[in-house]
This record gives C-alpha cells, sequence and structure tokens, in this order.
C-alpha cells in the first residue's frame, strides 16, 4: 500500500509526478492484487504515468522446483519457545529489488554490464513500511 499512495500523490501532483512506476510480480500475488494493479494502471495512464511489469517468474512454482535455485521465502513458523516468527527471505531482493534495478538502468539506457555515466542519475520513490525495513535493505 505504501508504493500506491506514493504513486495515487504523484498522479494528483502532490509529489512531482513520476516517469515510470515499475511493479515487480512475483507471479504469485493474489488475484486482488493483479486486480488492484489494473486499477491503478487506469489512473496512472490518466496521469501519463506509464506503468512497466516486470518479472523473475513465479515464486512459488521456483520454490517447489527442485532444480531451480531456491530464495527463502517470508514464511511464518513457531519459534522453539512456541511464540511466532518469520524464517530469513530473500525473495524481496531476487524477486523485487534487483529487478527493478535492472528496469530503471534500462530506461536510463545503459543496461547492464554498461557503466552509468557519473552524470546521469534517477531518482526512486519506493513506499515501505518500517515492518517492512529488513525487505527492503535486501535480506
Amino acid at each position: 500500500m505504501q508504493s500506491t499512495t506514493l504513486l495515487l500523490l504523484a498522479c494528483q501532483g502532490v509529489i512531482p509526478r513520476f516517469d515510470y512506476a515499475i511493479f515487480a510480480d512475483t507471479g504469485w500475488e493474489p488475484p486482488s492484487v493483479y486486480r488492484h494493479l489494473q486499477r491503478l494502471e487506469a489512473i496512472a495512464a490518466d496521469a501519463s504515468i506509464p506503468v512497466v511489469r516486470v518479472s523473475a517468474g513465479n515464486i512459488r512454482r521456483d520454490a517447489l522446483d527442485e532444480n531451480h535455485r531456491f530464495a527463502s521465502m517470508p514464511l511464518h513458523v513457531r519459534k522453539s519457545d512456541g511464540s511466532a516468527g518469520m524464517a530469513r527471505r530473500q525473495c524481496t531482493n531476487e524477486y523485487k529489488v534487483r529487478l527493478i534495478k535492472k528496469e530503471v538502468r534500462q530506461l536510463l539506457g545503459f543496461p547492464h554490464p554498461q557503466r552509468v555515466p557519473e552524470d546521469v542519475h534517477a531518482e526512486q520513490a519506493i513506499g515501505i513500511s518500517v515492518d517492512e525495513f529488513q525487505a527492503a535493505a535486501g535480506g
């Protein structure tokens, strides 16, 4: 919801308009997420902000495929003391952060492994709540 809020604020002119909005699709989002995304795409289109979808594949299928490198998902677990916890996760980096970085480089015209000149910059707005801080750091 945090990134949705940023996009809506940009569409309304409350914050500077975005050149693009990038949606990193894990391939295993609930149907409500895709319906929400369709509504956002229409709102963004009215504000002339293209929404670009990127994906590394289907995280569920990849997690179940023994031949695929496994990226730990945020699985809810019960700790040895009986309290609730969450398993270590890497999926945010592999299925979202890396893809967004790759797409930004592409949009700037400097796809990997091409170097981005020092005078070329991209300002990004990523909505992340306090409880997602570890995910934002790529962990």
